[in-house]
């Protein structure tokens, strides 16, 4: 039973009632502490050994972070022979670009096209963090999967049917769940285990396991169901991570890491801009998956569906208001149409090129931004 045999049980109608139940929980927000930033680890170690060079030859190293990393560099052109000097170089100061990339499902999709315009204008970005189908694509991205891979994942539908492998016969059964309690057998809080989802993960090595080897560093965010707050997951078992920040309540059974339960981190922090300063950026880039709050004839409510989705999107608004102030540059898609589960590869191209023009159309103002940044 499959995505297309499922459409009497609708997951969009489970996500939304348990976001519903589960909105409520407080939460403390968590940040990403600077000994768990490989970049900034890196840069603070470069700079360390340029310094000791310096040292060495009896010059003074300013440790001013405006003027950028300090590496040696030799002049050989000027060297007398048998005598090597080391001539201090100043590395023009990148501002720091960080992302952060929100939940929505495959509403979400348009961040490819968010990830292939940066790309195409030769922007590099030092940080990923991500909520939900977020930290699906930032953490792809982050460990060099390339972005026509990553689509083509969703295009097939085969990233969609992993994530939710065996919802479709844990849904037949459930005429059957009186009897199963009865002798014991339990759904223990959801149908889908996220097991397949995590091998595919892991399949010809496309994620590794540890965020330690990422080519660009990575967080992504996760609800701690026990305690009720949002939680940055940045070290460990990376797909484990992806898969908890994916798991939808009720549909997926929670994710156990260190003795804490996670589930779909969109509950608390849908948009992770707040989390994302942890990261110390310069400029913080945020895209956001939410579908628009348009007025709507009274007729379209008519079904369950259409009023739980509703209410979610309401919901997502309401709680990612407040994370867009803490963003430096907005990209907002339009993801109108697109619903949260779907493998309509056509309605996937589209939301996927609204990323790529919603990009384009501020990629002046990012350009100006990290210009003036590094004067």
């Amino acid at each position: 039973m499959g995505l297309k045999g499922m459409k009497k049980f609708n997951i969009g109608a489970f996500c939304a009632a348990a976001t519903i139940v589960l909105a409520n929980f407080p939460v403390k927000a968590a940040t990403i502490p600077t000994e768990l930033d490989p970049h900034a680890q890196a840069e603070q170690a470069a700079a360390k050994q340029a310094a000791d060079a310096m040292k060495l030859q009896g010059q003074v190293v300013s440790e001013s972070k405006d003027i950028g990393v300090l590496s040696p560099d030799i002049k050989s052109t000027q060297l007398p022979l048998n005598k090597v000097e080391i001539v201090p170089k100043i590395t023009a100061y990148k501002p720091r670009l960080i992302v952060a990339l929100s939940g929505g499902g495959c509403k979400a999709i348009g961040q490819i096209g968010v990830l292939r315009s940066l790309e195409e204008h030769h922007i590099k970005i030092d940080g990923i963090v991500g909520t939900s189908m977020g930290a699906t694509i930032g953490g792809l991205y982050a460990a060099g999967v390339p972005l026509d891979d990553i689509e083509e994942m969703f295009l097939s539908g085969r990233l969609q049917r992993h994530m939710f492998k065996g919802v479709g016969p844990r849904v037949a059964a459930m005429p059957f769940d009186p009897l199963c309690r009865a002798v014991g057998i339990k759904a223990k809080g959801g149908w889908a285990t996220g097991k397949s989802f995590e091998k595919y993960l892991a399949k010809d090595g496309m994620l590794p396991a540890h965020f330690s080897d990422l080519k660009i560093p990575f967080a992504c965010v996760a609800t701690n169901l026990m305690e009720g707050k949002s939680d940055v997951l940045a070290t460990g078992d990376l797909r484990r991570a992806i898969v908890a920040s994916n798991c939808i309540p009720i549909v997926c059974r929670p994710i156990q890491i260190n003795g804490h339960l996670y589930v779909d981190g969109g509950i608390k922090a849908n948009l992770p801009s707040t989390l994302a300063r942890g990261m110390h950026p310069d400029i913080l880039l945020a895209a956001l998956a939410d579908a628009p709050i348009k007025p709507q004839p009274k007729e379209h409510f008519d079904h369950k569906r259409a009023v739980l989705g509703r209410v979610v999107d309401i919901m997502l608004a309401n709680a990612d208001r407040s994370q867009v102030a803490s963003s430096d540059i907005l990209i907002y898609p339009d993801v109108d149409g697109i619903e949260y589960l779907t493998t309509n590869a056509d309605v996937l191209r589209k939301g996927i090129a609204s990323g790529k023009a919603a990009m384009d159309a501020v990629i002046d103002k990012l350009e100006t931004r990290m210009v003036a940044k590094k004067q």
